[in-house]
């Protein structure tokens, strides 16, 4: 027996895609039966076709009696010769068929001589042979009908062929599938069995463990192996607890050190979940987030915000000529003076790379933006100190995008202010740039 809930899901994964298979198979198999009975049925409509053009041309010849319509019966007979030899695709005989063509067309013959006949005669005498000329009409019609005949017979043959043949795959399919099904269903009954006692079994360990019972062991005599080794593993972490049993105040104690150490390590989560690992400024996801938020908060209270975009312009260049550990200390340097140059109320963070973004919160109008803009420029330019004294100076660009008047939500304003930073880069004097705020600037200037 196989002791191993691994080995019995992939067992059971196993029968599960066989039974699947037999499924599809069972109807591809149905599909083709389908598919053969169709082209039988067409191919005996093409026959019962050619065999009804024959009759009407046996009628046109019988009511004129002429070598044009005789013509034309002997071409029909010929066409339906060729029907019949070229029906290869499907499986019933049309042996008869065949012969009862072949003898229309030996009469046909007979037919023909009758005429040649019947011509020298009316020319020497003025008599025809009028009662074997009766007779093939008569021959004709009776070789006709019983085609036809033959046809319905072969196409019943095909029918009741097809339906048995559809009978027995449908219970063969149903079978099979009920065989499976009925694996399956053992299967997965017995892995149920068993993890319901290998959980009721750890279940009463832990239960034991809650007591305080530190001394009975669990028993993995007939579980999967899994199980055996959780087992196993329990057993042993009970043995370690009675070499390492505290005190009752050695046990208060270090819950508090524990408690007190789980909670540093979630600080800890925390920061590293929000800030980014270099500047100690918020990160992308979570610069993100707090734009969100401070864009509800300022559609609730009726107030503005400005996102600015800022792109350091030399800083490729310094990481080129000095280094990434010189391109660390200025990133570090520029996450510290962006912190000390604004108020308590805004926040910034590091989008990415050497692009940082700041929002200045709760505002009342946009009178101050462009102005704080030029002062970061300013105060971000200043010289930084790298490795060797040496000292670096990297220029600044920053693109604004205004709340609500250029964006609703955080990645519409990042948008705007991103492409208006690129504006800012392409100017030839000022390093500032905000599509709007040359326009807001005149109004405040006329309110």
């Amino acid at each position: 027996m196989i002791n191993s809930t691994t080995r019995k899901l992939t067992l059971l994964l196993v029968a599960t895609a066989l039974l699947v298979g037999f499924i599809v198979l069972s109807l591809f198999e149905l599909w083709q039966q389908q598919q053969k009975t169709q082209n039988e049925i067409h191919s005996i409509t093409e026959i019962q076709h050619s065999v009804d053009g024959l009759r009407s041309q046996l009628w046109v010849f019988l009511q004129y009696d002429d070598e044009k319509s005789l013509e034309q019966v002997y071409l029909a007979q010929k066409k339906l010769a060729s029907l019949l030899q070229n029906t290869t695709d499907v499986e019933f005989r049309v042996d008869n068929l065949i012969k009862m063509n072949g003898n229309l067309a030996a009469l046909l013959i007979q037919e023909r001589a009758l005429t040649e006949q019947d011509e020298v005669l009316l020319s020497n005498s003025g008599r025809r042979f009028v009662g074997a000329r009766e007779l093939l009409h008569s021959r004709y019609n009776m070789l006709v009908q019983n085609m036809t005949e033959e046809l319905s017979y072969i196409q019943r043959l095909v029918l009741d062929e097809s339906a048995s043949n559809q009978q027995f795959s449908i219970i063969s399919a149903l079978v099979q599938q009920v065989v499976f099904a009925l694996i399956v269903g053992v299967i997965a009954y017995i892995i149920l069995q068993r993890q319901k006692r290998g959980f009721s079994l750890m279940k009463q360990g832990i239960s034991d463990l809650a007591r305080g019972d530190l001394d009975s062991r669990l028993s993995h005599h007939n579980l999967d192996s899994e199980f055996v080794i959780l087992a196993k593993f329990f057993n042993q972490m009970k043995i370690s607890l009675q070499d390492t049993t505290y005190s009752k105040e050695e046990l208060q104690s270090e819950v508090e050190r524990q408690t007190s150490k789980l909670e540093k390590q979630k600080e800890r989560l925390r920061f590293l979940s929000e800030k980014d690992a270099l500047s100690g400024l918020l990160n992308r996801r979570a610069l993100k987030e707090h734009l969100n938020q401070a864009i509800t908060q300022a559609r609730r209270t009726h107030l503005k915000l400005a996102v600015l975009f800022i792109d350091l312009d030399k800083f490729k260049q310094i990481n080129d000529s000095f280094g990434h550990d010189a391109g660390d200390r200025v990133i570090l340097t520029i996450a510290e003076r962006l912190r000390e140059n604004l108020r308590e109320s805004d926040f910034c963070g590091r989008f990415g790379g050497d692009e940082f973004i700041v929002c200045l919160d709760l505002l009342t109008n946009f009178s101050g933006v462009k102005e704080k803009a030029m002062q970061l420029i300013d105060v971000l330019s200043e010289p930084i100190t790298v490795d060797d004294g040496c000292e670096v100076s990297v220029g600044a660009s920053i693109g604004i995008a205004l709340y609500p008047i250029q964006g609703h939500d955080a990645v519409s304003l990042i948008r705007v202010a991103d492409k208006a930073m690129y504006q800012a880069k392409m100017k030839i004097e000022g390093n500032c740039c905000c599509a709007l705020m040359d326009e807001l600037e005149e109004e405040i200037k006329l309110g």
